[in-house]
């Protein structure tokens, strides 16, 4: 069995049956749209800032992020499953020391 088959790595583009959600991360800052829809999502993330940032997506035991962040001028995607009248909290994460330097709520229809 081929051990390469089974890394885990990031996304590079969103895929086919998910809905897409552009975000931006700028050296702490997380802008993007806090009202989605549930279902397959697949947030496009890129760094517009001068050092790398990771993004995080959480709610109650569910915790995504990327394995690794994206650098500046990179774009990545982290996909995640949404469910329907729940709220999901929004991190960027300075991957440096763990910090979480933007917090925004996720609102899904």
């Amino acid at each position: 069995m081929n051990k390469e088959a089974h890394k885990l790595e990031d996304a590079l583009t969103p895929d086919a049956d998910a809905r897409r959600v552009d975000v931006t991360v700028n050296d702490g800052e997380v802008n993007m749209s806090t009202d989605l829809e549930s279902g397959k999502t697949a947030f496009v993330v890129k760094n517009e800032g001068k050092t790398t940032t990771n993004f995080e997506v959480t709610r109650g035991d569910i915790d995504r992020k990327f394995i690794v962040p994206p650098g500046p001028g990179e774009t990545k995607v982290l996909h995640v499953t949404l469910k329907s009248g729940k709220t999901y909290t929004v991190y960027s994460t300075n991957p440096d020391d763990g910090k979480r330097t933007k917090k925004m709520t996720l609102n899904v229809k």
